[in-house]
C-alpha cells in the first residue's frame, strides 16, 4: 500500500491522473479533445470514488461492467448524433473523394455498430456473475480479448473493402 491506498484505489486514481495528464497535454498542443478522451477521465474518476466504498470483488465487477457500458454508450451516442466514432478515428488517411462517398459513410456506421456490439459482448461474463453463476476465470479473460480482436479484424477488413476504389 502507498499512502494508505489499497491496490484498486491506487490503480483507479493512477488511471484518473494519467488520463487527465494526457488530455492536458493534448489541449496544450492544440489537439482536439474527443468524447472518448473526456469519458476516460470521468471513467477513472468514478472508479476512484467507487474503490473507496466497495470491497475488491464488487469493485472488479463494477470495473468490468463499466468497461463495457461506457464505450458502448459512447459509440451509441456517436451514432445517434450522426458522428460515428469509427469516422472520427479511421478517416484520417482516407482520400477526400472516398470519405465523401455514401458507401464510406455507411461503412463507418456499420463499423461503429460492430464496436458497439463488441463492447456489449464484454458484459456477458459480469452479467453471468451478477446472476449468481461463477464461470471459469479464463472466460473472464478470453471473452473480452476475443471480442476486441474480432472487432479489430472486422474493422480492418471492412475498412479496406469500403476504401477501395
Amino acid at each position: 500500500m502507498i499512502i494508505g491506498l489499497h491496490q484498486s484505489e491506487l490503480a483507479a486514481f493512477s488511471g484518473f491522473i494519467a488520463s487527465l495528464v494526457v488530455n492536458i497535454i493534448l489541449h496544450l498542443n492544440k489537439k482536439p479533445i474527443r468524447l472518448l478522451q473526456i469519458a476516460t477521465i470521468f471513467f477513472f474518476a468514478a472508479l476512484s470514488v467507487v474503490s473507496l466504498f466497495v470491497d475488491l470483488e464488487e469493485y472488479v465487477l463494477f470495473v468490468r461492467i463499466s468497461a463495457g457500458l461506457l464505450p458502448a454508450s459512447i459509440v451509441l451516442f456517436s451514432i445517434f448524433f450522426k458522428k460515428p466514432l469509427a469516422f472520427q478515428y479511421l478517416s484520417k488517411n482516407i482520400p477526400q473523394e472516398i470519405k465523401k462517398s455514401s458507401r464510406f459513410k455507411k461503412g463507418m456506421y456499420i463499423i461503429s455498430w460492430g464496436w458497439f456490439l463488441a463492447f456489449l459482448l464484454q458484459l456477458i461474463i459480469p452479467i453471468i456473475r451478477i446472476l449468481g453463476s461463477n464461470p471459469p476465470k479464463i472466460l473472464g479473460l478470453f471473452v473480452p480479448m476475443f471480442t476486441i480482436l474480432a472487432v479489430i479484424k472486422f474493422t480492418v477488413t471492412y475498412l479496406r473493402r469500403i476504401s477501395s476504389r
